[in-house]
């Protein structure tokens, strides 16, 4: 299949938004250069590369989700969106705690970043990143 064509179906099949936050990607041309063909199933994990395994995403939700692989939680494709979506909103609140810490450290020169510990990672992901 053309990849156009699984382009296409993917924004049909998810409405024109990231499957995951429900960002809209046909908004403007920055959300729209944001989009991306995520594997629910990380190929890492064995998931396939077809289109049936694909789901539009934007670049800041298949970032945050890595390699998490839902089937751990799910294994219908609905639950599987979810399980991928919660794991996703973790890692979200984690770098706002992150961007907190910045912002604070910024505000006040002389004060050194705190090390991040709260770090959300699936169990193939990397080890959490140090500020």
């Amino acid at each position: 299949m053309p990849i156009e064509k699984i382009w296409l179906d993917k924004y049909r099949d998810a409405g024109g938004c990231c499957v995951y936050c429900r960002r809209d990607l046909l908004a403007d041309e920055d959300a729209y250069m944001s989009g991306e063909l995520d594997h629910l199933i990380p190929r890492e994990a064995g998931g396939p590369d077809t289109p049936e395994n694909k789901v539009l995403a934007c670049s800041v939700c298949n970032n945050l989700k890595g390699t998490f692989n839902p089937t751990a939680n799910a294994l219908v494709k609905t639950a599987m969106i979810d399980a991928a979506r919660e794991f996703i909103s973790k890692q979200r609140a984690t770098k706002a705690r992150d961007l907190a810490g910045y912002k604070d450290a910024l505000k006040r020169p002389n004060k050194a970043l705190e090390p991040t510990t709260t770090s959300v990672t699936s169990p193939a992901a990397q080890e959490p990143r140090q500020l």
